[in-house]
């Protein structure tokens, strides 16, 4: 096989076009790349504002809801009864979990729900704050839920 000259200079000047090609895909690779890696580190740092402002405000809220509803059940029950709102960000959604603390075990109805005890009246105050934050207030729509108190605290309720 034998090449002559121009064969083998019109391949050599056809793998150099093609080599410049090449290179200039390569620099328009790599640009788009860097663009990538600041959009990147950019949306980066907005998630994290994010996650701070959920943080921030779910902490708020469940202060304010916590303070409400300890009052009504300090009231209630005379500093017996507390709850205690925890927080847990899973995949940018907020799960929550209501822990009731008794101080005394003297609280009549304890944390039974269908004995009108501790979880009625915090459902009710639960409600209560619901509506307040929601601005649904003065009017409030109970479905049995005072029916469920225990006598022994409606009249505090």
């Amino acid at each position: 096989m034998s090449l002559n000259v121009q064969e083998v200079s019109n391949l050599l000047f056809f793998y150099k076009r093609r080599a410049g090609e090449l290179e200039q895909k390569i620099e328009v690779k790599k640009s788009e790349r860097a663009e990538k890696e600041l959009l990147e580190s950019k949306l980066a740092k907005v998630n994290e504002f994010f996650q701070q402002q959920i943080e921030f405000r779910t902490v708020k809220t469940r202060q304010f809801i916590e303070s409400i509803v300890n009052r009504g059940l300090t009231y209630i029950f005379q500093g017996q009864i507390r709850i205690e709102i925890q927080s847990e960000i899973k995949a940018n959604k907020v799960y929550y979990d209501v822990v009731i603390f008794d101080d005394t075990a003297n609280v009549s109805g304890g944390r039974e729900s269908h004995s009108g005890g501790v979880q009625a009246i915090v459902a009710f105050l639960f409600k209560f704050v619901a509506n307040y934050l929601t601005q649904k207030m003065p009017i409030m729509v109970e479905d049995e839920s005072l029916s469920d108190v225990s006598f022994h605290y409606q009249e505090r309720l």
